[in-house]
């Protein structure tokens, strides 16, 4: 037998087991996501002051976001402080945010995030920029329980997704989705994907899923409607794609306001 073979396998082991073994920031309570706001080595769910600001969470209206001092301004006095509160005007404890903007749903002009406001919107709690209703029953075709059958009230008295005046129960593809709310009645797609929200699924128009007039093997941005096809560092890749781009400021890139100028570039 190798001693030191033998000796280095063990050495192996526990550097491995070690490095998969960390301290339990709460060994009493479980908390797998071993969450630690204040980053006191003491897990939230067993620190009684999760934010670290002096104040117990019990008595903190922002028991995960420190003020120090301690503000504990509550304008709406829905028991969430106002340094905390997306909503501060506004009643809304659950401080539900559909689209994650910072903006609570209570008090968000555009919940959905699809630049159409609220007021304006077919479906404001769906994303659905092209604002396709085909029955006219101001429920647009991507919250429509009955897309191509108006129906105001979208009554569903069985739950299953297909309005009263809708559901027949036939399923060409086989996919689960009735025929006169499937998105792709001759092509099996379960998920009912319509990137470009134009109420074809994307597995029936696979040459341009985005609807931009540009097909797919030939688009820049094939996920977002570009028809410009507007690729001002020519990366390849349109500039809708990419979160930041960095352009040559040249004559023939398109400016914008919300451009600002660094040397001889430009970051949107």
């Amino acid at each position: 037998m190798n001693v030191n073979a033998s000796i280095t396998k063990q050495n192996v082991f526990q550097a491995t087991y070690i490095s998969r073994c960390y301290k339990d920031n709460c060994p009493a309570v479980p908390n797998s996501g071993q969450e630690d706001v204040d980053e006191d080595g003491q897990g939230n769910v067993c620190d009684d002051d999760d934010d670290d600001d002096g104040r117990k969470d019990s008595v903190d209206n922002c028991p995960l976001k420190p003020t120090i001092p301690y503000d504990g301004t509550d304008w709406d006095e829905d028991k969430v402080g106002n340094n905390c509160d997306n909503c501060p005007k506004k009643r809304n404890s659950d401080q539900l945010d559909r689209d994650n903007d910072g903006f609570g749903d209570v008090c968000d002009r555009d919940i959905d995030s699809d630049k159409i406001q609220n007021i304006h919107d077919s479906c404001r709690y769906d994303r659905n920029f092209y604002q396709k209703d085909s029955d006219h029953d101001n429920v647009g075709n991507v919250c429509d329980n009955c897309p191509f059958t108006a129906n105001n009230d979208q009554k569903d008295t069985d739950a299953d997704g297909l309005g009263d005046v809708c559901d027949n129960n036939k399923d060409e593809d086989k996919d689960g989705i009735q025929d006169n709310v499937d998105n792709c009645q001759s092509v099996a797609n379960a998920d009912q994907a319509d990137v470009n929200g134009d109420g074809t699924g994307d597995r029936c128009e696979e040459d341009d899923i985005d609807g931009d007039g540009i097909r797919n093997h030939m688009d820049n941005c094939i996920l977002v409607p570009n028809p410009g096809q507007e690729d001002c560092n020519n990366d390849g890749q349109g500039d809708l794609c990419q979160v930041q781009s960095y352009c040559l400021y040249l004559n023939g890139c398109h400016q914008s306001s919300s451009w600002v100028l660094k040397g001889n570039r430009v970051k949107i």
